[in-house]
């Protein structure tokens, strides 16, 4: 007969094999998650449903490959893009003389406004109090 003690220190002695348990890794593109962010301003739900995956899985596989989180890596890929659109607007402005781009850039880029003046107009006011109202 066998020592019951030897069973249950066997058993312990035993390590379960974990890594194929839970659901299966779904494939994941990064070239494609990098092409779609860098040319659309799209949110993490809408790049997930072209990404083919669940919201979730796409915020854990960006913050597993590059260490932030979807906004930050969009935003981070998106500078590309706003820099190639200033460029272009200077351009456009500076070197074919074309005022409305000029003004644009001027109020998107440099943060120009818009004067807006108040005039204050001095007038007199008068107040009529009536004998109806005199009791007030």
């Amino acid at each position: 007969m066998e020592n019951p003690s030897n069973d249950t220190e066997a058993k312990k002695s035993e390590k379960k094999d974990t890594s194929n348990m839970g659901r299966p890794r779904v494939s994941f593109d990064y070239n494609h998650l990098e092409r779609i962010i860098s040319k659309f301003p799209l949110t993490l739900e809408e790049t997930a449903e072209l990404m083919g995956v669940s919201d979730n899985t796409l915020s854990q596989r960006i913050k597993d490959k590059y260490g932030m989180t979807f906004r930050e890596l969009r935003d981070r890929k998106l500078v590309n893009i706003r820099t190639r659109l200033i460029n272009k607007a200077l351009d456009m402005s500076l070197n074919q003389n074309n005022t409305s781009m000029t003004q644009f850039c001027l109020k998107n880029i440099a943060g120009w406004t818009d004067k807006v003046e108040n005039k204050i107009v001095d007038s007199e006011i008068k107040i009529t109090i009536d004998s109806d109202d005199a009791d007030l």
